[in-house]
Parts: structure tokens; sequence; C-alpha cells
């Protein structure tokens, strides 16, 4: 009886353990994200756009290297707030934004250096929020850090912030 029940129990943890590894950290990563994009766009949401100017002293020189996320938001140069009014009019271009859109950049998480941060978050009507994307980028072309993966550039990615801020905005932030 005894081996039956160990191997009852060694069987359960194998079947768990397979059904837990069987997203890639990507998928996971954007789980609560696709939860709540697929529906109805939440009534209270919020879109935190921070952004840290950097100057180039020369081609590949800049006065400004390795930003954390945190110093983004700290020592930014531009701070937009976007409320759910505006966000209604872009949210088919969040809905877009799928693990299947994206590529991982590599199976181990990296550090990007961020110039640009931006934050999606979806309250609970009592003045909590709940983080359900991150995103920070230095320049076009580099990798990009997704809720904590690092995934290839995708312009995506700049088109869910773009229509928020204004044409000098986005160029010396180098959107585009």
């Amino acid at each position: 009886m005894k081996r039956v029940v160990i191997a009852l129990v060694c069987l359960a943890a194998f079947l768990a353990g397979f059904a837990l590894g069987r997203y890639s950290p990507l998928e996971n990563a954007l789980e609560r994200y696709c939860e709540v994009v697929q529906g109805e766009m939440p009534e209270d949401i919020r879109l935190t756009i921070y952004g840290r100017y950097v100057y180039y002293i020369a081609e590949f020189w800049s006065t400004n290297t390795h930003i954390t996320p945190e110093e983004v938001m700290a020592e930014h140069d531009t701070l937009i707030t976007v409320g759910p009014e505006k966000l209604a009019a872009h949210w088919g271009t969040f809905q877009e934004l799928q693990p299947a859109v994206l590529e991982q950049a590599s199976e181990k998480q990296g550090y990007v250096s961020a110039r640009v941060y931006y934050v999606l978050e979806v309250g609970d009507g009592q003045g909590n929020y709940e983080k359900i994307l991150e995103v920070s980028w230095d320049k076009p072309g580099e990798n990009v850090m997704v809720n904590g993966v690092e995934v290839e550039n995708v312009e995506l990615l700049c088109d869910l912030v773009a229509p928020f801020m204004t044409y000098d905005e986005r160029g010396s932030l180098y959107l585009f």
C-alpha cells in the first residue's frame, strides 16, 4: 500500500512539474497582461511613461549609460500619465501585444539600459494598482525588457506609447 501511495505522489509531482513548465518565460511574464487586455478595457487603468534624454558627446559615447528603470522614474525628463479615456481609443493596439509577436532574446534574463520605461497598471477601484506590463529600452534596434524578460525589439512596443507623446518627445527619446 505504501508503494502505491509513493508512486501516486511521484506521479502527481511529475505531472505538476510538467504542467508548470509548459509555458515559456515570456508567456509566463505576460499571462496576467493577456488576461486583462483580452476582455473589456477595465475602468480603472492607467499608463505611465517615463523618459530620460541621453546627450551624445560623440557617435558612440553618451552621457548616460546603464540606466535602471528606477533611475528613469526618479530623474525623468518626460512623465506622461494616460487615463482610461485616452487609452480607450488605442485599446486595440494593446490587444495586439501577445507572446506570439515577441521573440525572446535569450533564455537568460539580461540587463537592458532604460531610457524609456512605461508601466500599464490596472486598479481595483480603491486606489490599489497592479502592474501588468513593464517595458524598458534604451534605443531602437536594441533589446527590450518586457515584464523582466529580454526580447528582440519590436515596433509594436513603441506603437503602444507613441500616440500619447508629442513629436518632439518621441524624437528626443528616439522612438522613431
